[in-house]
């Protein structure tokens, strides 16, 4: 069969691709790729989910020439160029990261991840400021966007700002009350007086909700043993802290 320069595979062979990728089977998604490549070579999805395939698989600069190739044919480049930028943050190549995410944002202002992504960036290179506008951005146009609420209330936290930390993870926690990482951050920053807190009681709730992850309860119990510590419960923040460990 003749290789077809400028279109994709069919419907139910992407699907198939697709769950690969979900499935976090990128082996034999890269393999079943390069079969369709043969057909489809300039395909500009099919380079772009092997370009995260092999990021995935750690091979990161096969991953960007793949991502690259996406990008000759690419009608809506957006996602693509945020792909590029993860995968050279991976590399330590932040500032080139950066203008990836500015292609992608000026392709779609309201893709929300790539100016997320774009703040991740300027956070590695210690561009604080940049990195709030940028997690701002996200936020205006995603309000409810918790990781975007946590990482700017990281960022501000390390900038000083301890008023505003504590709103913006408290807001996290407001948007997803069991969102681990937002209670032990915002526990640092708490001094927790009486066991009637608040926040005390949010992490007590959420640490015992049957749809509380894993990750996220390890989180909370770090939170939680700093809470008994500051209440001189000891041996209570004992437990939860070698619950976190």
């Amino acid at each position: 069969m003749k290789p077809k320069p400028h279109s994709n595979p069919e419907a139910t062979v992407v699907k198939s691709l697709m769950e690969l990728n979900e499935k976090k089977d990128f082996i034999n998604l890269e393999k079943r790729i390069d079969e369709q490549l043969s057909l489809f070579p300039n395909s500009s999805l099919l380079h772009n989910l092997k370009g995260t395939a092999l990021s995935n698989l750690n091979r990161l600069e096969e991953g960007i020439d793949s991502f690259n190739l996406a990008l000759d044919n690419a009608e809506n480049p957006e996602i693509i160029f945020n792909n590029l930028g993860v995968t050279q943050i991976k590399l330590n190549r932040s500032e080139d990261s950066i203008k990836s995410f500015n292609h992608a944002i000026e392709s779609n202002p309201k893709y929300y991840q790539a100016h997320f992504n774009a703040a991740t960036a300027y956070r590695k290179i210690g561009k604080l400021h940049e990195a709030i506008n940028s997690y701002d951005l996200a936020l205006e146009i995603y309000p409810e966007y918790a990781k975007g609420l946590v990482y700017k209330s990281l960022s501000l936290k390390n900038l000083g700002n301890f008023e505003g930390s504590i709103s913006a993870g408290k807001e996290a926690i407001r948007v997803q009350p069991n969102y681990g990482l937002a209670h032990r951050h915002l526990s640092s920053m708490l001094n927790y007086s009486n066991a009637n807190n608040q926040h005390l009681s949010q992490m007590e709730s959420a640490y015992e909700e049957e749809l509380t992850s894993q990750e996220d309860r390890m989180h909370i119990a770090f939170g939680l043993g700093k809470a008994y510590e500051d209440l001189k419960q000891y041996e209570k923040a004992f437990s939860f802290l070698q619950e976190g460990n």
